[in-house]
């Protein structure tokens, strides 16, 4: 009777990950989209417009220090994306039936460690 209740609960989970699973890697391309866009547009922009203040030329050094300075600015950023890319994995495995593996139990390590490194 137990088995009964670990297969329907697998089922369950696997359907609901099929319906989940979309939003959350939609979720994930727009947070890339959104963070390559802050890097690109605005940074370049403020590095830009702080070398103008201070009369300075800009080349191509300080076109890669100014996108270096934004990728570690928008590092919290990406450690959420990595943690939607690893919740839109856990759910592919539950779809798959996974529920109980060892590496679908891994994963949920994974996500909360991203987030723990996002706050910090």
């Amino acid at each position: 009777m137990s088995i009964d209740h670990l297969s329907q609960a697998a089922t369950s989970a696997a359907t609901e990950a099929k319906r989940l699973r979309p939003y959350v890697y939609a979720l994930f391309v727009l947070a890339v989209a959104l963070i390559v866009t802050e890097i690109g547009i605005a940074g370049l922009r403020d590095t830009v417009h702080l070398r103008e203040l201070r009369g300075e030329t800009f080349d191509t050094w300080h076109m890669v220090d100014a996108i270096l300075r934004q990728i570690l600015r928008v590092a919290p950023a990406f450690a959420l994306a990595s943690a939607l890319w690893y919740a839109q994995d856990y759910l592919s495995r539950l779809e798959k039936g996974e529920l109980w593996a060892a590496s679908t139990s891994m994963l949920v390590v994974e996500i909360g460690s991203a987030m723990t490194t996002a706050a910090d």
